[in-house]
């Protein structure tokens, strides 16, 4: 049972238009996005948070898991992601994928760098691979690959698991290639990031000066008993070791135990991320990226907290979360009218950027939404690349 072709592109990709028709943009919708761009130097734009997908079908070992083939839910996400990321057919996946990315990125104007993040096999605690938890395999070679093909484009993110056996080499194995970003989604892969026996991982981490940027609060795919691995006080173990850490989406979806309540209360995932940002000595280490908080499933009150609270700007970072934004069911900017972060008109004027550059339309959408109460928006910096993460010399 399976999503015919057509609804699969209405659900998913339903952009109508090619990324090189742009110019084609009402007059009205131009505008929006030059004021989006308002502010903004293309040299120093940043999208942090871009997923590499892949069928493996060229040859670099790829692979969709378990999670996405050997269920109904499974089969219909990844129906959907391929559709979003322009993927027609699975012979010439891989191709499909990056002309397609590409295209939009040239097209859009934008300018800057994408991190484009591989996503690592999972492993149980005794080091073998776990199919189960694997929902698919996109290896760090491949996405260094692509970063040196296209070097004006590209920042290879790695992803290593850290019951690898190999997992401290293949850190140092990537570090010393200059490679400073590393992806989890600790709830799918179930890792626990306050396991003290990750201590040696971390440190390895932090002798390249590497970032960490993990999935916060649960996954929908993940099992039951590994959700709580995307709480984000579990990250208190790497940043008291000195890694730097962005939480993806700001946690700002689902609820998490608060474990230094006395009583073990559930509270949002998110409310646990502000408290750690109030944290002093986690200054300069811990972030958050806002990719996928305009969601259907994540809008809302994390949205309305972080536009009143333009003093926390500094501690965020841009991220797309593509193809997701190009999935037709993810985003719905009636949403965003109702919440009053945006007017009816320029729904309209994002839905017409959307048919022609959904990763365009998610920059401006995430420029266009104000507080509905007093008009802040998110500020330029957000948006750039940040001196945080460069290399350090110490």
């Amino acid at each position: 049972m399976g999503l015919s072709g057509c609804s699969v592109d209405w659900f998913g990709g339903a952009s109508k238009y090619q990324p090189d028709e742009i110019g084609n943009l009402s007059e009205a919708a131009q505008q929006l996005v030059a004021a989006a761009r308002d502010g903004i130097d293309p040299e120093h734009f940043v999208d942090y948070h871009v997923h590499a997908l892949s069928t493996g079908n060229s040859g670099n070992g790829s692979y969709l898991g378990e999670p996405l083939t050997e269920s109904i839910s499974g089969r219909v996400m990844a129906a959907l992601y391929k559709s979003g990321a322009g993927i027609t057919d699975d012979e010439v996946a891989d191709k499909q994928f990056v002309d397609r990315l590409l295209a939009l990125r040239i097209h859009s104007g934008l300018g800057g760098m994408t991190h484009l993040l591989a996503y690592d096999q999972s492993y149980t605690r005794e080091g073998s691979v776990n199919p189960n938890a694997t929902m698919f395999y996109i290896p760090n070679d491949y996405v260094v690959q692509l970063s040196e093909d296209y070097p004006e484009h590209f920042v290879p993110v790695v992803s290593i698991h850290p019951y690898n056996p190999n997992a401290i080499a293949e850190i140092n194995k990537w570090g010393s290639k200059g490679v400073r970003w590393l992806k989890w989604s600790a709830p799918m892969m179930e890792i626990a990031p306050n396991d003290t026996s990750l201590e040696p991982f971390y440190l390895a981490m932090k002798s390249h000066d590497m970032t960490l940027l993990s999935h916060g609060g649960p996954y929908s795919l993940a099992e039951e008993n590994s959700q709580h691995f995307g709480n984000p006080q579990y990250l208190k173990l790497p940043l008291s070791l000195g890694v730097k850490v962005v939480v993806a989406h700001s946690a700002s979806g689902g609820e998490c135990t608060d474990i230094e309540a006395d009583d073990g209360r559930s509270v949002p995932c998110f409310d646990l991320f502000v408290r750690m940002l109030g944290v002093e000595k986690y200054r300069g280490q811990l972030f958050g990226d806002i990719s996928a908080m305009l969601n259907s499933t994540h809008l809302g009150e994390p949205l309305k907290y972080f536009l009143a609270h333009p003093e926390l700007h500094e501690r965020l970072i841009y991220g797309s979360d593509y193809p997701g934004p190009a999935i037709n069911i993810v985003i719905n900017t009636g949403d965003l009218v109702d919440h009053g972060f945006v007017s009816e008109r320029e729904r309209e004027l994002l839905n017409e950027i959307y048919d022609y550059n959904p990763l365009l339309f998610d920059f401006v959408m995430q420029r266009t939404v104000r507080h509905p109460d007093s008009g802040q928006r998110f500020t330029d910096k957000i948006f750039e690349r940040r001196n945080e993460f460069e290399r350090s010399e110490t």
